[in-house]
């Protein structure tokens, strides 16, 4: 699954869908998505304005705000699956 591209197309109203100011900066928005679950916020952070510099690299509240969205994608995909594999199957 393509994470970079899957948080945009989350379950919700267009209207009401808000991005952080680093979500049209695709290096940062990739290297943010990396560190998930990897290294912890202040880590992260830490190592991204290291390597984008400050005025470009995300806030802590904006990294976790991400990372949450990043979680509850994961969440929607796997109760997906779940309610894929206990539909009743046409072939029966």
């Amino acid at each position: 699954m393509n994470e970079t591209l899957s948080l945009a197309s989350l379950e919700r109203r267009v209207s009401a869908q808000r991005f952080p100011k680093f979500w049209h900066d695709l290096p940062v928005r990739r290297a943010a998505i990396a560190c998930h679950r990897q290294v912890t916020i202040a880590a992260a952070v830490a190592q991204l304005v290291a390597t984008f510099g400050k005025a470009r690299a995300p806030s802590d509240s904006a990294l976790q705000r991400l990372w949450k969205q990043i979680d509850l994608a994961h969440e929607v995909a796997e109760l997906r699956q779940v309610a894929l594999a206990d539909a009743p199957s046409a072939e029966r």
